[in-house]
């Protein structure tokens, strides 16, 4: 608290008494110390110098004051201005921890220091005010006396060249200058037993959170969605990290498929199985055909030739020997899943694995020269007699039949290098053309299925670069037959 007026009398007259009593008590001590000398003789006078010694550094002591202490602030005439002013007899009045108003002293007094005068005076016990109003910058009070460091942390102080300096020794817990920075940690903002890290940013203190193998997120409060086994039907789940979410997919095993492999209906055609992304490529696949009271089928699809979906319908595997499949083809079946009518391709080909063989022919429902020309099939029944491994007419297979064709029209195709197809010894189909082919025998042809060129062997103006297809029942030969219908993508037969 400052003041810029006098104190009155009465209240000078009353602190007179203790703003002198240092003064007054050192003055007294040493004017009786002098009559005890004067009452001794001078051999006596070394013991009488020593005590007088001893005092007058008793005295300075007690004035200078070197530890924080209290301190009173009176008036006395400033020999400079020519007036009373407020003073603080002290040699260091920076170290005072607290100061009161004293009296005025009329007496010129007499120090071995100088004093600082003052406008105003201060009564205060806040060290920070005492050190602002004398200017303690430089060797001023101790700044750990206003207690800056928080949350129970240490001070210490040490004199520079600027002042008297400060650090603060925080707790582990807490951080900064002051220690008033505390460990974002302490919260546990890490869920699910996961581990929180310190660290720094340029905006200040962070945290990391190191999450279990099962958790994520910024603070370990995302699950892994694998944990509830949300893949049915023994599928395989495995997470996937996004920036603000972890999502799941399953791995459906064969014949199931749907997010979470729920769906057990199984696809109706090869080509089904490509178009739902299900296909495993070219082998043996089961196909379920709603319209026939999802019966369920196993057939070989030829998944890579020409954008797959090739089912193999019938095939010659060597001399008077054919094979099929494990069920019987009927007219009924093949109505149910629209071979008769929703084929898209029919090929022969060389090869019971694959329809891209060089020795091999399409038939394809595209447009030819004298415009859209859609595949002609043989009736239902005869394709199930083919299929079957019979002939058109229903009968085995011997070289002795000639009695019937199945006639097979469309767009010529090819997947081998040639780019016309020899029907006879002279004529001659270019790719793309609409072509007429027989399955069936014929006259003069021992028991031949594939009833096209002039004869078994070719003759010797057709060049042997040029596909050809003459194949003997009786022959060692291969020859697949091959159908691709429109890709069903479910259960309910030739519904597209």
């Amino acid at each position: 608290m400052r003041l810029n007026q006098a104190v009155p009398n009465q209240q000078r007259r009353e602190l007179l008494r203790e703003s002198l009593c240092q003064e007054v008590w050192i003055r007294y001590s040493i004017e009786t110390l002098m009559s005890v000398a004067n009452t001794y003789t001078r051999t006596k006078m070394l013991t009488i110098q020593f005590g007088v010694l001893v005092l007058l550094i008793y005295a300075a002591l007690f004035l200078d004051g070197t530890t924080a202490m209290s301190c009173y602030m009176g008036q006395e005439l400033d020999p400079f201005s020519g007036r009373y002013r407020w003073v603080i007899p002290v040699k260091n009045p920076c170290h005072c921890k607290e100061v009161h108003v004293d009296s005025l002293n009329t007496r010129a007094p007499s120090r071995p220091f100088n004093v600082t005068y003052y406008d105003t005076f201060l009564r205060s016990s806040d060290p920070m005010e005492i050190g602002t109003f004398l200017n303690c910058t430089q060797t001023g009070t101790d700044p750990c006396l206003s207690n800056p460091c928080q949350n129970y942390g240490s001070c210490s102080s040490q004199p520079t060249l600027t002042g008297v300096m400060y650090s603060c020794h925080c707790l582990s817990s807490f951080f900064g200058p002051t220690c008033d920075i505390a460990d974002p940690c302490l919260s546990n903002p890490c869920q699910n037993n996961g581990s929180c890290l310190l660290g720094t940013t340029g905006a200040g203190l962070t945290y990391w959170c190191v999450c279990p193998s099962d958790f994520f997120g910024p603070t370990c409060d995302i699950s892994d969605p694998c944990l509830s086994s949300p893949c049915q039907n023994n599928g395989s789940c495995s997470s996937v990290r996004t920036e603000t979410s972890v999502k799941y997919s399953c791995i459906c095993p064969l014949y199931f498929f749907g997010a979470t492999c729920n769906i057990s209906e199984l696809p109706a055609s090869c080509g089904a199985y490509m178009e739902s992304g299900r296909s495993h490529g070219s082998g043996y696949y089961t196909i379920q055909v709603g319209c026939a009271g999802n019966k369920q089928l196993t057939v070989y699809c030829d998944q890579h030739s020409n954008g797959g979906g090739w089912m193999r319908f019938y095939q010659k595997t060597g001399p008077s020997n054919c094979s099929g499949y494990n069920f019987t083809w009927t007219g009924e079946l093949i109505t149910c899943m629209g071979l008769d009518t929703d084929i898209t391709g029919f090929a022969v080909s060389d090869d019971v694995t694959t329809v891209n063989t060089d020795n091999s022919w399409i038939l394809r429902d595209s447009s030819g020269p004298s415009g859209s020309q859609p595949l002609t099939l043989p009736a239902a029944a005869v394709l199930a007699k083919l299929a079957n491994c019979k002939t058109p007419t229903g009968v085995d297979w011997s070289q002795d039949y000639h009695d019937g064709y199945a006639k097979f029209r469309g767009a010529l195709g090819t997947n081998g290098n040639w780019t016309r197809m020899y029907t006879g010894c002279y004529d001659n189909v270019d790719i793309g053309d609409q072509f007429t082919f027989h399955i069936g025998g014929g006259s003069s042809q021992t028991g031949e299925f594939i009833n096209v060129g002039c004869n078994t062997y070719g003759n010797k103006y057709e060049p042997v670069s040029h596909n050809r297809l003459t194949s003997l029942w009786i022959s060692d030969n291969v020859r697949a037959i091959w159908i691709m219908t429109k890709h069903l993508t479910t259960a309910e037969g030739n519904t597209p």
